[in-house]
Parts: structure tokens; sequence; C-alpha cells
């Protein structure tokens, strides 16, 4: 496996705003190296309920956060659908989010 992409893991932080109260940002905590494959819609509509052609499977070795609010892979925002931990690897099912 050629894990030829980089995936940014963002999330959101909160940073005091010197008055009492706070400021939320998202912002990227980590990069992973990442292999991405496409998911055939009738694979996903059987296995995944899921209607939309824009769903990924991505695999990496590296280690997600417990809370993140979406990742960036090629300049496209995705949202988490599943997560599977096969021990030395990771597959995520994303879903882009059209912006």
């Amino acid at each position: 496996m050629q894990f030829n992409k980089k995936m940014d893991v963002l999330a959101q932080t909160k940073v005091s705003d010197g008055m009492g109260g706070w400021i939320v940002s998202t912002e990227a905590v980590d990069t992973l190296d990442v292999l991405t494959a496409p998911v055939k819609a009738e694979i996903a509509m059987k296995e995944y309920g899921i209607i939309t052609t824009t769903s990924l499977k991505v695999f990496t070795k590296g280690y997600l956060l417990d809370e993140y609010s979406h990742l960036i892979i090629d300049e496209k925002k995705y949202k988490t659908l599943q997560l599977a931990d096969y021990g030395k690897i990771r597959m995520l099912l994303v879903e882009e989010i059209q912006s």
C-alpha cells in the first residue's frame, strides 16, 4: 500500500479572548499520510446506506484524535461516517461536505 496523499485533521479549539470568554476556531491539529479508494455507488448503498457518490475509503497507519470536526483531503472537506481500527491500520469511510 502506498500512502501517497496527505489528510489534514481539523478540530475546534477554544482560545481565551482576554475578557472572560472564548473564541472558537477550527484549525489543523494533525496531518496524516493516507491511501484513498472510491466507494462504488452500489456497494455504498447496499452496505452503508449511502446514496452520494462523493464517498471514499481512507486508510492510514496514523492515529486519529478522539475529537475532531472534519478532514481535508485534496482540498476537499470530508466528514467521517465510519471508523474501523484493524490494529496496524485504520479505515475511515468518509463523505464529502458540499460547500
